[in-house]
């Protein structure tokens, strides 16, 4: 079961004793076997642990249908939290986006002052280096030194 989910041992016993999966059978050396369904369980449960989701909300989650008074009450209430998920997973892969961006154009500036001429003007008077003119990703301001500030807020480009 934890190689066919590319977990653990400790990461199967874990949710078993969390009452996530369970075994459907033992082997005569007294092994645990699990199902393909518990299987899938399994991979569903550390997929949404991987988003963030607390165990009780994925718990919650796995026990609407049996807690629901009617197929009606079921699906409106597993839609509703699926249609939540996906606007959240929207938001974070729109943030992810951005940040993979920002810290690819953060990375090719400060890949060149790994190479710098100046060492000796490390590490207070980078804002005046050329590598540092332009608009700057937040990431190489705020990472790199409080005195560099984008173009835009300066009022004029930086000095070249």
């Amino acid at each position: 079961m934890a190689r066919r989910a590319g977990s653990t041992l400790r990461t199967v016993r874990f949710y078993e004793e969390e009452g996530f999966i369970r075994p459907t059978d033992r082997s005569r050396g007294g092994h645990r076997l699990f199902s393909e369904g518990e299987l899938d369980r399994l991979l569903f449960v550390t997929d949404l642990r991987a988003t963030g989701l607390p165990l009780e909300v994925i718990r919650h989650v796995l026990e609407l249908k049996d807690n629901a008074a009617s197929p009606e009450d079921a699906a409106t209430r597993i839609t509703s939290f699926l249609e939540t998920r996906v606007a959240e997973m929207q938001r974070q892969m729109e943030l992810l986006g951005r940040l993979t961006a920002e810290f690819a154009a953060s990375k090719v500036i400060l890949e060149r002052c790994k190479a710098c001429p100046e060492p000796a003007r490390f590490p207070t008077d980078c804002a005046s280096c050329t590598n540092m003119c332009g608009t700057l990703p937040r990431a190489v301001r705020l990472l790199w030194g409080d005195k560099l500030l984008p173009a835009d807020a300066l009022g004029s480009p930086r000095p070249r």
